[in-house]
């Protein structure tokens, strides 16, 4: 699943990403793992950052997420940009 071309999540949704980040609380995250499957965890936000041009979301745990793997965070849903 890494070799797939990444989908740019919404820039509100970035954002509200980045409060999360501040605000340093746990959250809910419901994310795909690379087979494919929803797991849900909670969990603190801690960073945001690229990586050959695709965004990353590191957790609390070290795990380390793409934002268009992203579900739901917060219980805000994510929605990919339109190209």
């Amino acid at each position: 699943m890494h070799d797939r071309p990444y989908h740019p999540i919404d820039c509100d949704i970035y954002d509200r990403l980045v409060e999360l980040i501040l605000r340093r609380r746990s959250c809910e995250v419901v994310y795909r793992n690379e087979a494919g499957e929803s797991l849900v965890i909670q969990t603190k936000l801690v960073d945001i950052y690229s990586q050959n041009k695709v965004e990353f979301l590191r957790l609390d745990s070290g795990r380390v997420i793409r934002l268009d793997d992203l579900i739901t965070v917060d219980r805000v849903v994510i929605h990919g940009c339109e190209l």
